[in-house]
């Protein structure tokens, strides 16, 4: 199986180049920021991974429209900033093809993380979760 390294910009990377990306979650770092008791953090993966970005399961299409395609290059993931994982109603993953994507992408959980977490207000206080 041939695994193929992309940098931010999906341009090809040799796999020693993208050993020393991986390494470095600073620079794969594409949005982190943390909303009430959830850490939502965006990174580049530089190794493809399956699309979960449609809601029934199916391929996500290309950015361009040219077709369908698995490859995605970044992925968004809430966490708990309480130490365990976030429940349910706050656990949320996207993943993304391009970087741009991916911006808009960090932008549009922060937003339903927001709401979440608005909606729910003093309910949330003191309130733990565990794995």
């Amino acid at each position: 199986m041939t695994i193929f390294y992309r940098d931010r910009m999906l341009r090809p990377m040799n796999r020693e180049d993208a050993c020393e990306l991986l390494e470095d979650l600073a620079k794969r770092t594409v949005g982190q920021e943390v909303i009430g008791p959830v850490r939502v953090s965006t990174v580049h993966l530089v190794v493809g991974h399956p699309c979960s970005g449609q809601a029934d399961g199916s391929p996500c299409p290309n950015s361009d429209g040219s077709g369908w395609s698995m490859d995605a290059y970044f992925e968004t993931l809430t966490f708990s900033t309480e130490g365990g994982d976030a429940p349910d109603d706050l656990h949320l993953s996207r993943r993304y093809h391009t970087l741009l994507e991916a911006v808009r992408g960090h932008e549009e959980v922060c937003t339903v993380v927001r709401s979440i977490v608005d909606n729910l207000g003093d309910a949330l206080e003191g309130f733990k979760w565990v794995k």
